[in-house]
C-alpha cells in the first residue's frame, strides 16, 4: 500500500492576501457558466474510462496516448493549519491522493508543514527550501506560493511550465484562463502555476455609506488610499468619544502592507518609498486606532481571532471590511452578493494598488517544478493533472481551470443559499439566476485583474517593518524611516 509521509513541521503561515490576472475580456461562451457542461462531459468520460489521465474533450483528445506512469515523486508544501487531521479536504493532499489511485505505479511522498501565521516556522521553511535548491537537494515539486521564486527563476532553479505546456499535446490552455497564466508569467517564462486564485475586496458598511454620501460600490475598483480618505474625511467631521475603526484589519502599517508590491517592485528591481504620497499617507495613518483583532510586537503584525476579537467587530463601529475573495458561506464576498437587500455591506469592490494594478494571489498550490528534478515528466504530469482537478470536498478559491470554476461557484452559491434560508433570510431569486449574477460578477472581477500580489516576508519583517514600528511608536521620525528604507529595499530588490 502506498503511502504518503508528510513532515508536519511547527505551525506557521503566511497569508498572503491574493490578488492577480492579466486583464482579458471573456464573453459568456469562454467563460465559467458555459464550462459547467463540458466538465460534466469530462466527468462521464472519466467514469467509463477510470483509468485515464483526466483531461478534457477537446480537439487535441485524439492525440493523448494514455501512459502507465510509474516513479517516485518528492512534494513540498506549505498547508494552512485547519487541515491537519482534515488532509482530504486541502486540494493538493486530495490530489495527490487521486494521482496515485489512477496511477498504481506512482507514489507521491509529501513533505507538509501546516502553517498558522507569519513566524520562525515559516522561515525555517523557507531557508530549507532555498538550501534545497542551491545544493541540489530539493524536492521534484515545491509550492512556492509562499516563497520568493521570481528569484528562483532568474537564477535557473525553475522549470520554464510553458515548455512542458507546449510539448504536451494533451494540455488545452483553453479550459483555463489564460490571462492567469500571461499574470504570473515572468521574463517570457511560466516557472509556476497555481491550482487557484483570489483577489482582494472591500465592503462597506451601509450605515457609513448613508453617513459619507459615497456611493461605495459604484466603482469596480478602489484604491487602499481611496478607502484611507473617505474614512480620515469622516472621523474629522465626526469628532465624537466613540472610536470608528476603518477595518478590523486595519492599522497603521497597513499602507506599506497594501501597496507592498508597488512599493518594493522586485520584478522592475525598484525601490518607491521616498515617494511624496506616501510619506504623505503615512504621516496620516499613524494617527489611526489600532483594533484588539491585531496584535503588534517589534518582530510580527498579527491577526488575532478569539471570543474578545469577535465580540469587539460585533459591536465596535467599523466603517470597512477587507477580506479575500473566498465563499465562505459565513463571510464569503458571494453572501454579500445574494443577500445585498437584507444585508448590512456594500457590494464588493476589487483593491487597486498606487499602481493601478488588481492583483489577484495564490499564497497557496502555486506549483513549480524544480529544475534539477530528475522526474520531469512524471512532475509535468502531476501538475497538469493538479491544475484540472476538483472535486465538491474540497477547500479552495476560485480554480484557474473554467468548468472546475463554474463548478464551484454552483456550490458556493447553494451552500450560501442554504445557510442564508436557515439564517431567515428571504431569497427571491432562483438558484440559476443567482448563478448567473454572481457568475458574471466573478467573470468580470477575473477580468479586471491584471497582475499577480505577492509578498515577500522574509523582506517586509526584516528590513520594512522594523522601521515601521520605530515611526509608529516614536523612535525615529518619518524622514529617517523612508531614507532607510529606500536605501535598504534598493539594496535588496538588486541582490
Amino acid at each position: 500500500m502506498k503511502t504518503m509521509p508528510k513532515k508536519v513541521g511547527f505551525l506557521i503561515l503566511i497569508f498572503a492576501l491574493l490578488l492577480a490576472v492579466t486583464s482579458c475580456n471573456k464573453n459568456k461562451s469562454d467563460g465559467i457558466y458555459d464550462s459547467i457542461e463540458s466538465q460534466n462531459e469530462r466527468n462521464e468520460s472519466l467514469a467509463e474510462t477510470p483509468n485515464s489521465t483526466p483531461t478534457k474533450k477537446t480537439k487535441n483528445n485524439e492525440m493523448a496516448i494514455k501512459k502507465e506512469l510509474s516513479g517516485k515523486l518528492n512534494i513540498a508544501a506549505p498547508v494552512l493549519d485547519v487541515f491537519q487531521g482534515n488532509e482530504k479536504r486541502n486540494p493538493l493532499i486530495s490530489a495527490a491522493e487521486a494521482f496515485m489511485t489512477l496511477h498504481p505505479g506512482v507514489i507521491i511522498n509529501l513533505d507538509i508543514v501546516y502553517t498558522t501565521t507569519v513566524d520562525e516556522n515559516m522561515d525555517k521553511f523557507r531557508t530549507q527550501m532555498a538550501t534545497g535548491l542551491m545544493t541540489g537537494t530539493a524536492p521534484d515539486i515545491v509550492d512556492v506560493g509562499l516563497l520568493p521564486y521570481d528569484r528562483y527563476s532568474e537564477s535557473g532553479l525553475l522549470c520554464n511550465l510553458y515548455e512542458l505546456m507546449n510539448s504536451d499535446p494533451s494540455f488545452e490552455y483553453n479550459d483555463y484562463y489564460d490571462n492567469i497564466f500571461e499574470a504570473f508569467s515572468y521574463n517570457d517564462g511560466l516557472y509556476a502555476v497555481p491550482h487557484n486564485v483570489s483577489f482582494l475586496v472591500s465592503t462597506m458598511y451601509k450605515d457609513f455609506v448613508k453617513a459619507t454620501g459615497v456611493d461605495f460600490g459604484a466603482k469596480d475598483t478602489v484604491s487602499f488610499v481611496e478607502m484611507f480618505d473617505i474614512y480620515d474625511a469622516y472621523v474629522k467631521s465626526n469628532p465624537s468619544s466613540e472610536v470608528v475603526y476603518m477595518a478590523s484589519g486595519v492599522s497603521p502599517f497597513s499602507m506599506a502592507n497594501e501597496n507592498f508590491n508597488y512599493l518594493a517592485d522586485y520584478r522592475n528591481k525598484k525601490a518607491r518609498f521616498d515617494e511624496p504620497w506616501f510619506t504623505e499617507y503615512q504621516s496620516r495613518i499613524k494617527a489611526m486606532p489600532i483594533p484588539p483583532s491585531i496584535k503588534i510586537t517589534p518582530d510580527r503584525h498579527i491577526m488575532i481571532a478569539n471570543a474578545d476579537t469577535i465580540a469587539f467587530e460585533k459591536n465596535a463601529k467599523i466603517m470597512f471590511n477587507v477580506a479575500n475573495m473566498f465563499f465562505s458561506p459565513q463571510v464569503g464576498a458571494i453572501r454579500n452578493i445574494i443577500a445585498y437587500d437584507s444585508g448590512i455591506f456594500s457590494y464588493p469592490v476589487l483593491h487597486v494598488e498606487k499602481d493601478g494594478k488588481v492583483r489577484m494571489s495564490a499564497a497557496y498550490d502555486l506549483l513549480a517544478i524544480t529544475e534539477q528534478s530528475n522526474n520531469k515528466e512524471l512532475a509535468w504530469e502531476f501538475v497538469k493533472f493538479f491544475l484540472s482537478y476538483y472535486d465538491d470536498e474540497i477547500i479552495t478559491n476560485i480554480p484557474i481551470n473554467k468548468s472546475n470554476a463554474g463548478l464551484y461557484i454552483e456550490n458556493a452559491v447553494k451552500e450560501t443559499i442554504a445557510l442564508l434560508e436557515q439564517e431567515g433570510t428571504q431569497i427571491n431569486d432562483s438558484f440559476d439566476e443567482i448563478t448567473i449574477r454572481v457568475t458574471e460578477i466573478i467573470d468580470k472581477y477575473l477580468s479586471l485583474c491584471n497582475a499577480v500580489w505577492t509578498f515577500d516576508t522574509e523582506m517586509y519583517y526584516s528590513l520594512v517593518y522594523p522601521e515601521l514600528y520605530d515611526y509608529v511608536f516614536d523612535k525615529k521620525t518619518l524622514k529617517e524611516v523612508t531614507t532607510s528604507l529606500q536605501s535598504k529595499v534598493t539594496l535588496h530588490l538588486n541582490e
